[in-house]
């Protein structure tokens, strides 16, 4: 009785998105109906993927083709991505909001009615769908059933398409989405690939009941932090990552997007921020270069003047960013693609009155054993090295009030010439600074950081956690 409810409920939310009779057609139907409902969507990532609509303004792609981006567009430029209305990660399926388009929608069919030996066909939009597209048809291959995703196999080369395209039957209706395949599977090579069935698109469309979730859909991208100074090394690039926010950002995902003089994309890095942005903070961050990627090894957006790949999948491990990029590098931004807020923090943007620094002084790191808190009460340790990125700095920090105050963070901002913040270095524990006391501290910072750097300012701010840990007092 679950089942046949559910089914009920299935039905009628996709006859709220789609009014179409249902009724056997000729192959050319079938085809003219796909031609008018499938698109090509491009990423601001370099990621490509093909999609339809199930409702006027409602697309269905793979997730995987808009994860790592931060925006983009259905059919060239013409129909901007407004935001997510509902995702299922783990079944690869999402779908997205778009404005600007009146789009006709496929039907979506029973894909527990499909059998071993049916006839489909896989439709795949070029680059300009109202022109032509491309049709394939097969037969289903194998019929795979878990608790968590209904898939089929089936019969298909390489050339079928960027993955996302409506799997349509012989009646037009939506019985599956065309999945994305590793060119290093074994499958791949004998020309088998994956079809997610329609049961798990019908169960994402029973997640949005209700119009809330398509009149407000989550964004692809998150205002309110930026990326500034950039500068290249011989092996990396690094980049100040400031939290403009009022909320504290756990364990954040962005992308740097680099683009060239005409602003098209050359490439683009995402990354995850491992760890916590306080509000009102920010942090010099490095990223390695990967140098001779092996086909199929890293799925990421690897730049190579002389191939732009179509469809470059996403990494988090480590930057696919060649040293070529700074050759036509002529711009790049930074967008925030998923993030945990957390509101329980205050902001760091106001310091605490009354405290003043000075003596900025620079040394390598080898000369010193312990480096990085008070001087007199070394905080953690710090093995003592020649560091290619990194260098020390010590710095007096004096408190001017004559009371004394406590649990407290120090918080040390680096400033360039224009005022603009660099970096931020913070002692990571609770402090309690006496009345007329200096301070001297040590630590380090990014090597660009030094070359930058024209002033600091001690930021003194109450302890985030300060129902969590205890004050140290030195």
């Amino acid at each position: 009785m679950k089942k046949v409810f559910q089914h009920i409920t299935i039905f009628a939310f996709t006859l709220f998105f789609t009014i179409n009779v249902v009724t056997a057609q000729t192959p050319q139907d079938v085809a003219n109906k796909a031609l008018h409902s499938t698109v090509v969507l491009t990423m601001d990532n370099g990621n490509k993927g093909s999609g339809f609509f199930v409702a006027p303004d409602l697309i269905v792609t793979l997730y995987s083709v808009i994860k790592g981006a931060s925006s983009g567009y259905a059919h060239e430029k013409n129909y901007p991505i407004v935001g997510i209305a509902a995702a299922m990660e783990y079944s690869d399926l999402v779908i997205l909001k778009v404005s600007g388009v009146h789009g006709k929608s496929l039907s979506i069919g029973d894909s527990d009615l499909v059998k071993k030996g049916d006839r489909i066909s896989i439709f795949h939009p070029n680059k300009n769908p109202a022109i032509s597209i491309l049709t394939i048809t097969t037969t289903i291959h194998e019929i795979r059933k878990s608790q968590f995703i209904n898939e089929f196999l089936i019969n298909a080369r390489a050339s079928s398409g960027l993955g996302g395209e409506p799997v349509l039957n012989n009646e037009g209706e939506v019985i599956g989405i065309f999945k994305r395949t590793d060119p290093d599977e074994d499958n791949f090579k004998q020309n088998i690939k994956t079809v997610i069935a329609s049961e798990n698109l019908n169960q994402l469309i029973d997640t949005m009941r209700t119009k809330e979730s398509q009149k407000f859909p989550r964004p692809l991208s998150a205002d309110g932090v930026t990326g500034t100074h950039l500068t290249w090394g011989p092996d990396y690039y690094e980049l100040t990552l400031w939290n403009h926010r009022d909320e504290t950002l756990f364990y954040p995902q962005y992308v740097v997007i680099f683009k060239d003089e005409k602003g098209e994309v050359i490439c683009a890095d995402p990354v995850e921020w491992g760890g916590i942005m306080f509000a009102g903070c920010g942090k010099r961050v490095s990223r390695n270069f990967f140098s001779n990627p092996k086909p199929g090894h890293f799925k990421g957006y690897f730049y190579d003047p002389a191939s732009k790949p179509d469809s470059p999948g996403d990494s988090f491990i480590v930057s696919l960013v060649g040293p070529s990029v700074k050759q036509i590098m002529h711009n790049y931004e930074v967008r925030v693609i998923d993030l945990r807020i957390d509101t329980r923090f205050p902001s760091q943007k106001e310091s605490l009155k009354g405290f003043t620094g000075n003596g900025l002084t620079w040394f390598e790191l080898s000369k010193y054993p312990q480096v990085d808190g008070i001087e007199e009460h070394v905080v953690s340790i710090i093995k003592g090295e020649d560091s290619p990125k990194e260098v020390g700095f010590s710095y007096s920090v004096q408190n001017n009030l004559s009371t004394d105050i406590t649990n407290v963070r120090l918080t040390l901002v680096f400033y360039d010439k224009e005022g603009v913040p660099i970096d931020q270095w913070a002692i990571n524990n609770a402090v309690n600074i006496l009345a007329k006391q200096t301070l001297k501290v040590k630590g380090s910072v990014s090597r660009s950081t030094k070359q930058l750097t024209k002033s600091v300012e001690p930021r003194i701010v109450p302890f985030p956690f300060k129902t969590m840990l205890p004050p140290r007092k030195f």
